[in-house]
């Protein structure tokens, strides 16, 4: 039987090894969705997580498996700050258990390769404590965590509302009135002024609302 070829463009968002040769790569692609791909390591070994790529695949069996890639881009930003990495390695898991099946991954898609923008934006470590010692704020590492958490929900509070799920009148209208006013004020800002963000507790709020409405299980993909 004739191998059927497969043209794709898409981001890794997992990597896991498979024999003593492979690897898999799990990709969202615009046009297929969540995909897994057999990778000869010896083809995977420059190319990473979060590297945009434009690739060949064969079909072999129900699977599919390498046959050339080329990077597209590398956010080498956010492979230097582990915070804002983590919380899109989270992103990922998050977006991989709730949209498994959807008729159009565009707009997941999208949205999440401008939130890697974002979060490759955030300050790391070092930038962070030269400007809370500057401004002679201790509180650097919880503005970090708060920045790239806030960028976590409000991607994936737009991915929700791309595919068309009533997340502002089934969660958001229906939080307590403290918190409603608090994420508001965070789904309104824009993504590059997030350092005043209050997001404790938004998105384990949402996440709970997901798992009630869509029977999905999120918590068990985190860990």
């Amino acid at each position: 039987m004739p191998q059927l070829t497969k043209n794709l463009t898409g981001i890794i968002i997992g990597v896991s090894p498979r024999a003593e040769r492979y690897v898999r790569w799990d990709l969202l692609s615009a046009s297929e969705g969540f995909v897994s791909i057999t990778v000869p390591q010896k083809l995977a070994t420059p190319l990473g997580l979060f590297d945009t790529l434009e690739l060949v695949a064969t079909s072999r069996g129900k699977g599919l498996f390498l046959k050339e890639a080329l990077r597209l881009n590398r956010p080498d930003a956010l492979a230097q700050n582990l915070q804002a990495f983590t919380e899109a390695a989270r992103l990922a898991k998050i977006i991989r258990a709730v949209f498994g099946q959807m008729p159009d991954y565009k707009p997941i898609y999208e949205i999440f390769k401008r939130a890697l923008c974002h979060y490759s934006c955030t300050p790391s470590a070092t930038e962070e404590a030269l400007i809370t010692a500057a401004e002679r704020k201790p509180r650097g590492a919880e503005i970090r965590s708060a920045i790239s958490e806030s960028i976590t929900l409000k991607a994936f509070y737009k991915m929700l509302s791309a595919e068309g799920f009533p997340v502002s009148q089934g969660w958001l209208s229906q939080l307590p009135s403290a918190q409603r006013k608090r994420a508001q004020a965070l789904l309104a800002a824009p993504m590059f002024d997030l350092s005043h963000a209050d997001p404790k507790g938004t998105l384990e709020s949402l996440i709970d609302w997901v798992q009630r409405e869509l029977d999905v299980r999120v918590y068990s993909q985190l860990t």
